[in-house]
């Protein structure tokens, strides 16, 4: 049996989530920020884990990495060892960017999933993904009206929870994202979230607030910021 990849956001909930019947082994890895809103939990079966700890920056780091099991071991050694230097080395540049130039230290290494947690002052989270297809899907749970994106290699995860609570859930269907990083800092997504949702009115509201999010966290990782 395949072992998949799942990984969840909140971004809106007043009220204790209902679980996916597929998350049945996740672990809350920041603590929620605003009530239940900025839970995030993440399950990567057999990933190798690496700790980087920047006092100084306030950074207490998480590396995971599944690839296969002679190349996970040194891609988590590698971004482990680059980590530390990264900001030193883009000074002033998105954390985006950072993360494109992060992989090109991984390039000879396919495929691989990579994440790499902050937990520290001010939470966030990169996803790094080569030669990988993996699914952003953002869920509306009709119930208790809260909001989350996930983000999965399982590529019948709408089929599996659509199974188990056939009318709870709205799915939006994000681009699948593959050889390009993500960065999702974690209080910056649930207050534009707020902010979206307030602005965005009618029984479209919640299609459109997806809309928005997609161009806000696709953007252009190759883009460099600092470039006049």
């Amino acid at each position: 049996m395949q072992e998949f990849i799942y990984g969840s956001l909140t971004l809106a909930a007043t009220t204790p989530l209902h679980p996916f019947s597929v998350f049945n082994d996740t672990r809350t890895v920041n603590g929620n920020l605003a009530g239940y809103r900025g839970s995030y939990s993440l399950l990567m079966p057999q990933s190798v884990e690496k700790e980087v700890v920047l006092p100084a920056r306030g950074k207490y780091m998480s590396v995971y990495v599944t690839s296969d099991p002679v190349s996970a071991p040194v891609l988590a050694g590698i971004l482990g060892n680059a980590l530390p230097e990264l900001d030193a080395r883009f000074d002033g540049a998105r954390q985006l960017y950072k993360s494109h130039q992060l992989m090109s230290d991984i390039d000879s290494y396919s495929p691989y999933v990579a994440v790499i947690n902050n937990t520290k002052d001010h939470p966030y989270f990169n996803i790094l993904v080569w030669d990988t297809a993996l699914y952003l899907i953002g869920v509306y749970d009709t119930v208790n009206r809260s909001v989350r994106l996930v983000f999965t290699t399982d590529p019948e995860f709408v089929e599996k929870v659509r199974s188990a609570d056939f009318t709870r859930y709205v799915f939006y269907r994000f681009p699948v994202v593959t050889n390009r990083p993500l960065f999702m800092h974690t209080q910056s997504l649930i207050s534009r979230w707020y902010n979206w949702a307030k602005a965005f009115r009618g029984p479209d509201s919640v299609l459109r607030c997806f809309n928005v999010l997609e161009c806000y966290i696709l953007k252009d990782a190759e883009f460099d910021n600092r470039v006049k």
